[in-house]
């Protein structure tokens, strides 16, 4: 199995196949869509920053994965 990291906005590695399971699905299938690119390729470090934006906007709050700098 393999792990997908990213940067969180503290600067922290996060596990994304971990955060994906708290993850709004209909947002990341529109965050993906909207990042990836016409060879198939799609960056998760822009998938991520990008969800989070849709998060904060959708909830009022920011996604705790990405801003607590404790979560793993």
């Amino acid at each position: 199995m393999f792990h997908v990291y990213i940067t969180n906005s503290v600067n922290k590695k996060v596990d994304m196949g971990r955060a994906q399971f708290l993850m709004d699905k209909e947002l990341v299938r529109d965050a993906i869509a909207k990042m990836t690119q016409p060879d198939g390729r799609c960056d998760d470090q822009w998938v991520w920053n990008d969800y989070c934006e849709r998060h904060l906007e959708k909830y009022g709050e920011p996604f705790i994965p990405n801003v607590d700098p404790n979560w793993k």
